[in-house]
């Protein structure tokens, strides 16, 4: 389990120790675990406990997972003394802007965290200033008057009586069709 307040230090040893517990089972066929947990599971199908893979050559082998439809697989390897990563993903899922942007984010964590191994994980930057500005500012700019003088409730009240029968919330449920007030 990682959480924001570890360093990439303590990530890196859990991470480790995790993998050596991962050992035991490293020749465990995937495809089998949702079979294991009860889990409806058909080969083609996409899969169900995941659909991102992160592949360390040559630990892992990736003919295990080819069968497998994941909509994205993260490649490294070492290769002349420095380690190559390749990023293959499902065009129809991400845009190649947006696989840029994830390559850009892990490259700042992993430059940030190799820096400054005793720094927790959540203080490390991964987003550019101008990204910053991006969703703090342009995203939230809605170019329209509040209402300063009304309340949040009291709007929402005002749009309940102007729109009584419109569903006010609707809360999801496990049997797929969701609760709504």
């Amino acid at each position: 389990e990682v959480s924001v307040s570890m360093t990439f230090k303590q990530v890196l040893l859990s991470t480790r120790e995790t993998l050596a517990k991962a050992l035991e089972n490293q020749n465990y066929p995937v495809e089998i675990l949702p079979r294991d947990l009860d889990i409806p599971f058909n080969i083609g199908d996409p899969f169900p406990l995941c659909d991102i893979a992160l592949l360390l050559e040559p630990i892992h082998d990736p003919r295990f997972i080819r069968h497998l439809d994941l909509n994205m697989i993260l490649w490294f390897k070492k290769e002349n003394g420095t380690i190559k990563g390749t990023w293959q993903f499902n065009p129809g899922v991400f845009k190649p802007s947006s696989v840029n942007g994830f390559v850009s984010q892990y490259t700042r964590l992993l430059e940030g965290a190799v820096n400054a191994l005793d720094t927790e994980i959540g203080d490390i930057d991964v987003l550019t200033q101008e990204e910053k500005k991006q969703l703090l500012d342009d995203f939230n700019r809605c170019g329209g008057p509040y209402p300063n003088e009304d309340t949040l409730h009291g709007l929402l009240e005002k749009q309940a009586r102007h729109t009584p029968d419109a569903p006010a919330l609707a809360v999801p449920r496990e049997t797929g069709e969701p609760e709504v007030y």
